[in-house]
């Protein structure tokens, strides 16, 4: 079931039953079709069931989806859109000049980085520029701490700029380039990681640095998990640190060098489009089971309630491409286990 980007019109599968059911709508783009959504409350009710909800845009691949009430904003190419949950309908878009960056929504903004080095603050509700801000190269996702719009990009520096002008704040220096955007975490502030493997956290007023540590490898922008950052390096270790200090609590191989994670602050899932899906303890980071999905590929796993919820894709070039919902307790018998 698919919509194309356009100003409303689609297919639902199953409407009747669907309208009974409370939306609750997970989005992750997808090469081929642009960005599909699939209402993850449908797990609890058709487990392994295949339930195709909308896909929207085609033609380009969109970048994560920010969630916001009754939808999403999500970049394709150089044009941003805000796009209805319910049907995936168009609510406004917006063009930018070069490629963007996954968006941040803060309140009723929607702030965004490019590839041309923009950095741009844009009304939630209708799509209309407030301010925007040229920089030089990539500039990545925002953080919005405060009155700070936080930014990293091709250079080695981290910028605040204030979120309602855009003028700058402050600047701090990084030993390296930044891999990706900066995360926000209450216990570290704004934690960066660098490609000589730096792991910073910086004060957000101020940007003063609380700590730092480097590992062999570069690591991906972490996961926050409660008083965890979990981090995935480029060779496929994951490594816990406390937000606190940033001493590491423990590492774990995963033997996949593009491994996703999610994390609930218990538990830690591991996947990278393979067919099965392996669970940790976020606190030792002791392998608890591995969940499998059969044939299919993950494209996503998140942790929901004592439950491992997956997206998986199926289909081959005779058969059609789907998207089907698995969902098993933490707590199941050994025989979901393997």
């Amino acid at each position: 079931m698919s919509c194309a980007l356009r100003e409303g019109g689609w297919n639902r599968l199953s409407a009747p039953l669907l309208l009974l059911l409370p939306l609750v709508v997970q989005g992750f783009p997808d090469e081929a079709s642009g960005m599909v959504a699939v209402d993850s409350k449908l797990a609890a009710v058709w487990p392994d069931a295949i339930v195709p909800f909308w896909t929207a845009p085609g033609g380009l691949i969109p970048t994560e989806p920010a969630s916001i009430e009754g939808g999403f904003v999500v970049g394709a190419g150089s044009t941003l859109y805000r796009l209805s949950a319910s049907t995936g309908r168009v609510v406004w878009r917006a063009s930018m000049p070069g490629r963007i960056f996954s968006p941040t929504v803060s309140g009723n903004r929607v702030f965004v980085g490019t590839e041309a080095g923009t950095v741009a603050a844009l009304d939630l509700h209708g799509g209309r520029r407030i301010w925007a801000v040229a920089l030089e190269g990539w500039i990545y996702s925002p953080a919005v701490v405060g009155n700070a719009v936080l930014v990293t990009g091709r250079s080695p520096l981290v910028r605040a700029l204030h979120i309602d002008s855009g003028e700058l704040l402050w600047e701090q220096s990084l030993p390296n380039e930044a891999v990706y955007r900066p995360i926000h975490t209450p216990v570290a502030g704004v934690v960066v990681t660098t490609f000589s493997g730096h792991v910073l956290a910086l004060d957000p007023p101020t940007g003063r640095t609380k700590w730092a540590h480097r590992e062999a490898i570069a690591q991906h922008s972490p996961v926050v998990s409660g008083g965890l950052l979990v981090f995935r390096g480029f060779d496929g270790r994951v490594t816990a640190r406390s937000a606190e200090d940033g001493h590491v609590l423990w590492r774990a191989e995963s033997g996949i060098t593009g491994v996703q994670l999610e994390s609930d602050g218990r538990y830690v899932v591991l996947f990278h489009g393979t067919h099965d899906i392996r669970l940790l303890h976020a606190l030792s980071g002791s392998q608890l089971g591995v969940f499998s999905a059969g044939d299919e590929h993950v494209e996503r796993a998140w942790i929901v309630n004592d439950h491992v919820q997956a997206l998986s894709r199926g289909g081959t070039a005779t058969l059609p491409r789907r998207i089907k919902v698995h969902r098993w307790a933490i707590n199941s018998s050994q025989e979901r286990l393997r």
